[in-house]
């Protein structure tokens, strides 16, 4: 297992089993929240967001949670 998607409602955990799975693998864990929002919370456009998503889903390894179900068809093909 070297790719995995984890997604969910607010609230559901998501961040937390990311961060857990993350210490027990190994695996680089993303939070859509870091790509989704830009320092003093400015959020970022739909095209940067899709952007940086692709950049992480071309990496060999990672744990990626949360949202912008944009992209979730390329997470989702690529995750093992």
């Amino acid at each position: 297992m070297q790719r995995v998607m984890i997604i969910g409602q607010p609230g559901s955990g998501k961040s937390t089993l990311a961060r857990k799975l993350g210490e027990r693998t190994g695996l680089p864990v993303v939070h859509i929240d870091t790509i989704h929002w830009q320092p003093g919370w400015v959020e970022r456009s739909r095209d940067e967001k899709t952007r940086l998503c692709h950049e992480v889903e071309a990496r060999e390894r990672w744990i990626f949670e949360g949202g912008h179900s944009a992209t979730w068809s390329n997470r989702l093909a690529r995750a093992d």
